[in-house]
């Protein structure tokens, strides 16, 4: 599946000290969401509803999500509830930021 450009920049904000500075991994990724203008969170939702319809192996939404720059390890057999959340976290921010 070809990724988006703010899928990219997703990726970018999850830097190697990512975690020392968001300890809540959740409340981490809210942040970046907060930052994403409106249309970058519809563009990023979009595009994980696109990726989780099409009923991903967890190998290949790990390979997405490498795919994406982050530098966060994530188990591969944690891929689908990890990618729910991520879609989940979003859809709060949709809600609260539009």
């Amino acid at each position: 599946m070809e990724v988006v450009e703010v899928w990219l920049l997703l990726g970018a904000q999850v830097y190697q000290d990512f975690l020392t500075d968001n300890p809540d991994l959740l409340q981490g990724f809210r942040l970046i969401f907060d930052q994403f203008t409106s249309a970058q969170r519809h563009d990023l939702h979009e595009f994980l509803v696109r990726v989780m319809s099409s009923e991903p192996t967890p190998r290949e939404l790990a390979q997405l999500w490498s795919e994406s720059g982050a530098n966060l390890l994530v188990d591969v057999d944690d891929m689908p509830k990890f990618f729910d959340v991520l879609l989940r976290e979003l859809e709060s921010s949709i809600s609260a930021n539009g």
